[in-house]
């Protein structure tokens, strides 16, 4: 890979820029004094720690100890610019006059203000800058919008964030929540993701983000748009989250701070799911016995047991209809005896356990962060251990002199998991959707072994037996490390070289033991079965930038080029076998039969440079711009070379003197505008000719493309920031994309030869509004309550297809299909059969005046002078419209049964659902009062569609509690055949198991009490206690939902969607779970 401007030319225009700049700084060494002082607040007089204290374009700062005392040293003798920032106060700065050899004394009061205009980001910009001062939107989080920690760092902004949409899509402890910034910018997202590019401590990461640990958080910055991310080119598309861990520099000098804290309590589930308690077959007289079709009495139980007993033998008593049909027969018998509660045995409470032990300090030019943390969530399903994660964390930055600054970051976490094959198909909760309610899942057969098929009449194993009898492990380990060096020769100048490395490996296996059973006989598993596989993640990155700072009287400009390198490495290898030689041995090696293997590996590097500039005139005018060139050999061999540009404005009209009568009640108020572009690479074979081989023959499938491009998103974002009555930040936002460039897999002709290309063939386009309002309601000495309130709407369509429409969805059953890709779709809208609920859904010429709209509100047959409510006492089920003259589609209809619908054209798949929200919204509310501190968070998703396969599924074998007729009246009651017809198969899927999956959840709740040192002092354990924190936590508290699956919040991750987010199907996945907990932190 060849570009014609590279590292050297980056390396000249430093040069260029610095001798420029040098021509107006004065060669001259100065003599330097020092300036110390308090900052307290205006108001109460209390001394601020860690108040920023800094001389603006230079780096000289420091940081205010625990008695607001600083010293700022070394300063430059004459008159200096001082600036004091403390987040939730005014920024202030004063002219000093300093004297060589000198100390001058000056203190700050400073007074509280909207909290967000003063916050610091570094994301998407040319250094740091306050965001009153920001063209683009930057979202920061900080610790004290983090009450609650989260499991897991990539979780920390779920509510927190307009415009970020986090899905927890499974429950699994250890599963990563899917995340997607506004809209998404892939069609198809087949072998990448939609999610975010990452970045923590400056590393770029080459894996997920559930590794991290989420206690060492500093803060979180969000980028949301290309607008914002073009700074990070061809990865950013996605948006950028930016992750600051801690590293002592918001200590006092001198000062080492011991942390202890640990947490303990319990996991639940929080919902559940309708289990039929009554069935549809024949009973004897004292409806003790289920009957055959012959007159023989059994038990149901009894009956499973000799089958389980038998191995794989159906059993021969079987049990017969309560009717003569399946027109004339209800689901309303009890089960004889005992009935069990399914979930309640497959779901068992488990505990969490979160400990930390951390230290960090400042002395001199030196701050330092180590931390400890242990993690163990054992979820709620019996006989699974859950998630266990430990890891450590080492920062230290150092100064060297005047003009270095090292800094290092470290991270490694090691951990394990299990419970993915308690997913999806065939898997234990699908299983459990299948169980006869008069089962005891836990009883054991003579052979000490639990039932294995407690539904003697079909195939689904006892969702027990797996869980308690197959091993599936999966172990990961991460390492994070990074390294900053930054020299600054002078107060203009600093050139920083970076460093960073993210490893990640991951082994896996799954083991069924040697006689493992099955509801039938199963050549691979009987004899035992070992699958292995892991992987190993390499991601490599290395950048030099050089800042320059100048000012040209009410001018300051702020001018970047850096140049960067990248390398990223995969390795995957995988083997499975059955039919173990021994018990006890899970190698591959031990495998007599079905030997498979299979291996690749994966080698990527990518280069690229940007020069990015600032102006600021007078604080009030800020014009930003940015051009970024990024080579990659995942670009087709034509096109290495991309390039990608911002232009971004902001107007801070609150600086202008005719603003002068509304700085009161309006203290700030800035318009912006920012244009700019970000890449989306392809997966890493799609340039590539690909083959596969069968029974030795080799068969082409994909045909390499030599010009296949990155995806292009273009973004326009704008909106207006103010202030109100210096108490309130309201933000709102619009933002329009076009995400051009589709890569598609397009299917090929024939005479090619292979079988599908992948090519740059469409447009997707997304528009987004964002608000957020933050305000401090009430802040006394005794009583504190802030408020933060979010919300956004994203819509999103295919506006451009150069390819013919065609069909997607995801690798489960019935849902391969249903999504359309043609121009004008809207992203997220699923197809499948939608039954009739009008006459409009019915054919042209059909006569409505022999229908009408039942209590389910579907479109049912019910003849002349009948109504819906008749089938019973008139005996009409089962009958047809054959001979009235009454037909749909030319055929006659069932009475009383539902239909499907059609549209105008005469087409019958047709939109039954979106997976796309209305909006979202969040309130989060903070109170304090003396010690206490109490949060809440509740986090809505509105006017959302979820299908319910479970739901769907448990329809086909009458388990669904829908398909129960006990309590029912005579004209409410439907026999089982209408619960036949709406289970309909299972492809495509249809509109009656499309349920309202709009959500509010009570998210997260702490209530903290904070000894201070003050109440700690009478105490025998306060040697050296600096303050003690009680809390009670808890996540995920309450859901408010029509939904009547386990959670509404669920999704599929992989597939050709590539987020859960967009793919909200419920698939049989591990449902979210509360939490309650208790913690204690100690400080030191």
């Amino acid at each position: 890979m060849k570009s014609r401007i590279g590292f050297k030319a980056v390396l000249a225009a430093t040069a260029v820029l610095a001798l420029w700049s040098a021509g107006a700084a004065t060669a001259d060494a100065q003599q330097t004094g020092t300036i110390q002082g308090t900052v307290v607040d205006a108001s109460t007089a209390r001394p601020l720690p860690s108040a920023q204290i800094s001389l603006p374009g230079t780096q000289l700062g420091t940081l205010t100890n625990q008695q607001g005392r600083f010293q700022l040293v070394n300063v430059p003798a004459g008159t200096q610019q001082v600036q004091v920032t403390v987040v939730g106060y005014e920024t202030v700065t004063r002219s000093v006059t300093v004297e060589a050899g000198e100390a001058v004394t000056v203190n700050f009061p400073l007074t509280q203000t909207a909290i967000a205009l003063q916050e610091v980001v570094v994301t998407g910009v040319s250094g740091a800058t306050i965001r009153a001062k920001l063209p683009i939107v930057v979202d920061q989080l900080r610790p004290e919008n983090l009450p609650v920690p989260a499991v897991s760092a990539g979780g920390a902004i779920q509510g927190k964030i307009a415009g970020a949409t986090v899905v927890q899509g499974s429950g699994r402890p250890g599963a990563a929540p899917s995340i997607m910034l506004r809209g998404p910018t892939s069609i198809n997202a087949q072998g990448r993701s939609q999610e975010p590019l990452y970045i923590i401590d400056g590393v770029i990461l080459g894996a997920s983000i559930v590794d991290m640990d989420a206690l060492d958080i500093e803060s979180v910055e969000v980028v949301k748009g290309a607008a914002a991310a073009s700074l990070y080119g061809s990865r950013a598309a996605n948006g950028v989250i930016q992750i600051t861990t801690r590293s002592g520099r918001s200590l006092g000098e001198d000062m080492t701070r011991y942390t202890m804290r640990t947490e303990y309590g319990v996991n639940q589930l929080a919902g559940s799911i309708n289990i039929a308690q009554a069935h549809p077959y024949r009973l004897n007289e004292n409806g003790t016995a289920f009957v055959t079709a012959t007159g023989q009495e059994f038990n149901w139980q009894e009956q499973a047991m000799r089958d389980s007993e038998a191995g794989f033998a159906r059993g021969g008593l079987r049990p017969t209809l309560a009717g003569s049909n399946i027109w004339t027969t209800f689901q309303s018998n009890p089960w004889p005896g005992q009935t069990f509660d399914h979930v309640g045995t497959l779901f068992d409470p488990g505990n969490m356990t979160q400990n930390q032990l951390s230290v960090e300090g400042r002395a001199g030019q030196t701050n330092y962060h180590a931390s400890f943390t242990n993690l163990s969530q054992d979820g709620v399903i019996l006989g699974q251990r859950g998630f266990d994660r430990n890891s450590f964390r080492l920062n230290l930055d150092q100064g060297v002199g005047d003009q270095v600054q090292v800094s290092a970051r470290t991270y490694y976490s090691r951990s394990a998991s299990d419970g993915q094959n308690i997913e999806g198909g065939g898997s234990a909760l699908f299983n459990l959707t299948r169980m006869p309610a008069g089962v005891n899942l836990l009883a054991r057969d003579a052979n000490n072994e639990l039932i294995i098929r407690p539904d003697h009449t079909g195939e689904n194993a006892n969702p027990l037996y797996d869980l308690l009898n197959r091993q599936r492990s999966d172990g990961r380990e991460r390492f994070l490390g990074g390294a900053n060096v930054r020299y600054s020769p002078a107060l203009w100048f600093d050139i920083d070289a970076n460093f960073s490395y993210d490893r990640s490996n991951v082994n896996r296996v799954d083991h069924a033991p040697k006689g493992f059973r099955t509801a039938r006989a199963s050549s691979t598993l009987n004899e035992g079965y070992v699958f292995r596989d892991g992987w190993l993640n390499e991601a490599i990155n290395g950048s030099i930038t050089g800042t320059f700072r100048r000012t040209f009287g009410d001018l300051n400009t702020r001018t970047q080029v850096r140049y960067l390198g990248e390398s990223e490495h995969f390795d995957y290898f995988r083997a499975s076998g059955s039919n173990l030689a021994t018990e006890g041995v899970t190698t591959v090696t031990a495998a007599r039969d079905q030997r498979i293997t299979r291996s690749s590996i994966e080698d990527v590097r990518s280069e690229g440079y940007f020069f990015i500039t600032n102006f600021d005139l007078r604080d009030r005018y800020i014009i930003d711009a940015l051009v970024r060139r990024d080579g990659s050999s995942l670009f087709g061999s034509e096109e290495r070379w991309q390039t990608y540009y911002r232009g971004a404005v902001a107007w801070r009209v609150s600086e202008e003197p005719f603003w002068a009568g509304l700085q009161t009640a309006l203290p700030e108020f800035k318009f912006r505008y920012s244009l700019g572009t970000a890449g989306g690479r392809p997966r890493f074979n799609a340039q590539y000719e690909t083959y596969s081989v069968t029974d030795g023959v080799l068969n082409p499938q994909n045909l390499g493309n030599s010009q296949l491009r990155p995806e292009f998103a273009i973004e326009q974002e704008m909106g207006v920031d103010f202030a109100v009555l210096n108490r309130a930040n309201v933000a709102l936002t619009y933002a329009q994309t076009e995400a051009r460039d589709q890569i598609l897999r397009v299917p090929l002709p024939g005479y090619t030869g292979f079988v599908q290309q992948w090519q740059n063939a469409g447009t997707l386009s997304s528009n987004t509004w964002e608000a957020s309002v933050e305000l401090p309601v009430i802040q006394r000495d005794n009583f504190r309550w802030s408020t933060r309130l979010l919300f956004d709407r994203t819509r999103q369509r295919i506006s451009e297809l150069n390819v013919p429409e065609y069909q997607y969805g995801f690798p489960q059953q019935g849902l391969e299909s249903v999504f359309y890709a043609r121009e004008g779709e809207p992203l997220g809208r699923f197809y499948g059969f939608k039954w009739a609920t009008s006459c409009a859904d019915l054919p042209g010429g059909t006569n409505c005046n022999m229908f009408q709209v039942n209590n389910d509100g579907y479109m049912v047959y019910v003849g002349e002078g009948n109504s819906w409510r008749d089938g019973i006492r008139n005996n009409l089920w089962g009958t047809t419209s054959a001979g009235t003259g009454t037909t749909v589609r030319g055929a006659p209809v069932q009475w009383g049964v539902p239909i499907i619908a059609q549209n105008d054209e005469g087409d019958t798949f047709l939109p039954i659902g979106s997976t796309s929200p209305n909006f979202n919204f969040s309130v989060a509310n903070t109170f304090g009062f003396g010690g206490f501190q109490v949060y809440g968070l509740v986090d809505a998703t509105m006017g959302v569609n979820v299908y319910n396969l479970p739901r769907h599924w448990s329809y086909f074998e009458r388990y669904s509690g829908d398909q129960d007729q006990v309590g029912l009246s005579e004209e409410e009651r439907k026999p089982i055949g209408y619960h036949s017809v709406l289970y309909n198969q299972l492809s495509p899927p249809n509109s009656h198991f499309v349920e309202d999956g709009s959500f509010a959840k009570l998210r997260e709740v702490s209530l903290r009490y904070r000894f201070g040192r003050d109440r700690l002092a009478g105490l025998p354990i306060a040697g050296g206690l600096d303050g003690l924190s009680l809390s009670l936590v808890g996540r995920n508290l309450l859901t408010w939902t029509r939904y009547s699956g386990f959670d509404p919040e669920v999704g599929f991750g992989g597939g050709d969607v590539g987020s859960a987010a967009i793919a909200r199907f419920d698939g049989f996945t591990y449902p979210n779970f509360r939490s309650f907990t208790a913690a204690v932190e100690l400080n030191f």
